[in-house]
């Protein structure tokens, strides 16, 4: 079947982002766009992962473009508080470019050394990823001189997704068939479906339809059955902005989680305020007592507004000539900032699969799709499991159901069990980014050096004394870093001299 019209129903940053991507990239496909005006944002997404450095790309994005349109700042990290009884720790989203000056040591060695020197786990981050620091420091650089810049494609971005959303439109409106409407029924044949039926205007009719209307699945629940993700029990939020006070100190380079009595909350700095909002499970604390929670933690009284979240997904993403993007197709609640991360991943797949042949698209590539997008999703899902499998806290009734009685069953967590019975070390391959999680949460504490895993490192050269010099060598690196980070802006101070002029 050769794809010549696309029709995407709802706008939003699902809506917009893929309208974006499949402008850039096939500039004679017929692309309409339908979205009503009664219709809010969402609002919860606000926060990225480095892969968004794809979509960019695909749609001839920089900073400078999009930023200073969508409040945009820096995110380097992840900081989780309060998520097990040992105290903070991060896991940090870029890589540092390769510095000549030190020598970089297998992640498992860092842990066995920071364990026999009696170092807490929770520190394996600043020992083996050097943005840790940075983002702690609250500083940001891309400056080739300084001795540990960031990687410019590795970074992410903290942003109103609302305001992006609108910024894509006001880009490419202009380009498509854009419609302010609202689709009231739909018709279905053999292929999908045939048309559909809008409120005020004529019915409009594509060889594929996509589907980005949220949560309603508007047109993908006819085709396909949801799959609930029922060890996530996370259902609620309660969510408001918090303006600045202190841009300079407040303004951090990286999203804050933090424990609460039955669930978490999350603080993303953007440029004209904080997002903040608690994600917790209805059964465990009422909307009510979750919202004076909140306020109290964020200590002032806010505007806020509850929502309903649902982790889960379609059991397909692309059923016949539909396609569901963003949360129509399914979400995760947003621990680990996968809400956009879906959304960019099924446009990146999407568009790699149109490239291919010319639009021509047939059912190995529908199901090849629906395959990719259905594995990354239940990574992700996998990935934030860990983060309550792996807690110690069972001081409210929450913490202890999430703790101890739900069974959770990954392929990230078999590997640490398998390596935990066992004398071999972590396989690093098969458990990144996991090992920053099983790190921060306390574990390979007991670990000892492996005496046959150091000849088989570093070309059968290395040895348990090389390896300490080696540390050694990073310790007082670091130092010297330290000393470098105190001399570099401070984000707020970065933003204003590159970004926002």
């Amino acid at each position: 079947m050769k794809i010549n019209s696309i029709v995407i129903v709802g706008g939003g940053s699902a809506g917009w982002m893929t309208c974006a991507a499949l402008k850039e990239n096939f500039k004679d496909l017929d692309i309409t766009l339908i979205e009503s005006n009664n219709i809010k944002s969402i609002g919860v997404g606000e926060s990225t992962l480095p892969q968004i450095n794809d979509f960019l790309k695909l749609c001839n994005l920089k900073d400078e473009d999009f930023m200073p349109h969508s409040n945009a700042t820096y995110k380097l990290s992840i900081k989780f508080n309060n998520f097990n009884t040992r105290g903070s720790f991060h896991f940090p989203l870029c890589m540092a470019k390769p510095n000549e000056k030190i020598r970089q040591l297998p992640p498992d060695i860092i842990l066995d050394l920071i364990s026999e020197k009696n170092l807490d786990t929770n520190t394996f981050a600043t020992y083996f990823n050097q943005t840790t620091d940075l983002a702690e420091s609250n500083k940001m650089t891309y400056d080739t001189n300084y001795a540990n810049d960031v990687i410019e494609s590795g970074v992410a971005y903290h942003f109103e997704a609302d305001k992006f959303a609108n910024f894509l439109r006001s880009k490419y409106k202009n380009e498509i068939n854009y419609i302010v409407d609202e689709v009231i029924d739909y018709t279905i044949d053999e292929n999908g479906i045939s048309k559909l039926i809008c409120n005020s205007t004529k019915d409009l009719v594509g060889d594929l339809y996509i589907d980005c209307t949220g949560f309603k699945s508007l047109l993908i629940k006819n085709f396909t059955e949801y799959d609930q993700f029922n060890t996530l029990i996370n259902d609620k939020a309660v969510v408001g902005a918090v303006e600045y006070k202190d841009k300079e100190n407040e303004m951090i380079s990286y999203t804050n989680c933090t424990a609460l009595s039955s669930g978490w909350v999350w603080d993303t700095p953007t440029w004209t305020r904080r997002g903040m909002g608690y994600v917790y499970s209805s059964k465990f604390i009422s909307d009510e007592d979750a919202k004076n929670e909140f306020i109290n933690f964020v200590g002032e009284e806010i505007n806020t507004r509850t929502v309903d979240i649902k982790s889960g997904v379609h059991k397909k993403g692309w059923c016949k000539n539909v396609i569901s993007i963003g949360l129509s197709y399914g979400f995760l609640e947003p621990l680990e900032s996968t809400g956009l991360a879906t959304t960019q991943e099924a446009i990146k797949k999407l568009v790699n699969i149109l490239a291919n042949r010319n639009c021509y698209i047939n059912h190995f590539d529908k199901e090849r799709y629906n395959t990719t997008i259905d594995s990354q999703i239940r990574r992700m899902k996998n990935f934030t499991e860990i983060h309550y499998a792996m807690s110690d806290r069972e001081d409210t009734p929450y913490w202890k159901h999430v703790t101890n009685n739900i069974e959770y069953k990954s392929d990230a967590l078999n590997n640490f069990y398998e390596v935990s019975l066992s004398n071999h070390q972590m396989n690093f391959e098969n458990s990144f980014p996991d090992i920053y999680i099983f790190a921060g949460m306390g574990y390979m504490q007991d670990n000892k050096i492996n005496l046959k895993h150091i000849k088989n490192t570093m070309n059968g050269s290395g040895n348990k004394k090389l390896f300490e010099d080696i540390f050694e060598e990073w310790v007082n690196f670091r130092s010297q870093l330290l000393n470098d980070i105190s001399t570099l802006k401070s984000h707020y101070e970065y933003l204003k001299e590159h970004i926002y002029k």
